[in-house]
């Protein structure tokens, strides 16, 4: 469980890079703020661009202070400006405070040029790597079962699938998966083959 292993405080604090291979990790950044908003596939909310940037923004101000959250880019190595991002995804608690056992979600999205690249299961393997430094008990995964991809993600990884409809929280009927992923046993990840380099000091307040 990441609360008896050692954290990597500077995962929540400073801007970092993990290579895997030619891809790379990163977290997103308030430069990248825009980008991620922008990119993922919720933003049909009614909210504002300005109230989406500070609603994420306090949210990753508070997953540096409780540790329970990441949200991340990938790109490809020789993309040193992330310029080209491939992808989003992150590793976030969706239990209340308090909750026991607590538990993250674990969820991406790629553009659709990255798709079929192997790029996809890189990032779930890396997200499960990251996964062991966020402060929860228990990590899952949801999709739908017409997602062939990300299922075939999952198989690749070992990981067992459970037919279960999950409904976005807040009391709503909206289906979120059909297909879950839990007990997964994420330290076995944490030894992939990989370069962690640390950088800068986020200023998260911008």
């Amino acid at each position: 469980l990441a609360n008896k292993m050692t954290v990597e405080t500077r995962l929540f604090t400073h801007d970092w890079r993990m290579t895997i291979g030619d891809l790379v990790v990163s977290p997103v950044t308030p430069a990248k703020v825009s980008a991620h908003i922008w990119g993922v596939a919720n933003t049909h909310t009614a909210d504002s661009f300005e109230d989406k940037k500070r609603k994420f923004l306090a949210a990753r101000i508070e997953a540096a202070v409780q540790r329970n959250g990441l949200a991340t880019v990938i790109y490809a190595a020789d993309d040193a400006d992330r310029a080209n991002i491939l992808g989003f995804g992150g590793v976030e608690r969706i239990t209340p405070p308090g909750t026991v056992p607590s538990v993250a979600n674990l969820g991406l999205e790629l553009f659709p040029a990255a798709r079929g690249r192997g790029v996809g299961t890189a990032f779930v393997r890396a997200l499960l790597c990251l996964s062991v430094h966020v402060d929860v008990d228990q990590v899952e995964i949801g999709t739908m079962q017409d997602n062939a991809a990300m299922r075939g993600v999952a198989r690749k990884l070992g990981l067992s699938e459970t037919l279960e409809i999950k409904y976005l929280p807040a009391g709503t009927d909206e289906i979120v998966a059909d297909v879950m992923y839990f007990d997964i046993q994420r330290q076995f990840f944490s030894n992939i083959n990989f370069d962690l380099t640390f950088g800068e000091q986020i200023n998260w307040v911008q």
